[in-house]
């Protein structure tokens, strides 16, 4: 199972689905109202993450991915960055844009 490099996830029940891919390189799980990362904190391997649009507050959990060059955490609720400090020295692109909360406000979208 581990011959997989790369899979989009629509839904992140599939956190036991993760558990065993510990050699992913690549995970894309934009747009999925995900609130908690632990599930992530095992995929040590991965090079991109792309977790824009959802409702990410806590970045904890990706403190531990040092393999990182790409992380999309934009239009998320982040309430605190210190923990990708870890990862200054691999990070490569890093995008945090908070949602516009008008537009929220206004139903359109962010």
């Amino acid at each position: 199972m581990n011959k997989f490099k790369w899979i989009a996830l629509t839904l992140l029940v599939a956190s036991l689905l993760l558990a065993g891919l510990t050699g992913l390189t690549w995970l894309d799980v934009r747009h999925n109202q995900i609130r908690d990362l632990g599930p992530l904190a095992g995929l040590t391997e991965l090079t991109m993450l792309h977790l824009s649009d959802n409702q990410v507050v806590g970045v904890n959990p990706l403190a531990g991915l040092t393999r990182l060059g790409r992380l999309d955490l934009s239009r998320n609720h982040i309430v605190d960055v210190t923990p990708l400090v870890a990862l200054s020295k691999t990070i490569l692109a890093l995008v945090i844009r908070q949602p516009d909360r008008g537009s929220e406000a206004a139903g359109r979208p962010y």
